[in-house]
């Protein structure tokens, strides 16, 4: 859902992977490429999962 999103597609994700994928080609650093990658991913995705979440308790219908 998260990667579909149009939030992503602003902030260009690919480009970003893109980015990380030239700074390890060209150093063959891979912790130091992925990790901010993988860091800020989490920056959008934590808040938007726990966000959901709290929705779906807030709204949720009893049969």
């Amino acid at each position: 859902m998260i990667k579909d999103s149009s939030l992503l597609s602003i902030m260009a994700i690919k480009e970003f992977t893109y980015n990380a994928q030239q700074v390890n080609s060209n150093t063959y650093s891979t912790l130091e490429s992925y990790l901010p990658l993988a860091v800020g991913y989490l920056v959008l995705t934590v808040p938007i999962s726990l966000w959901s979440r709290w929705l779906e308790r807030r709204f949720k219908y009893e049969t």
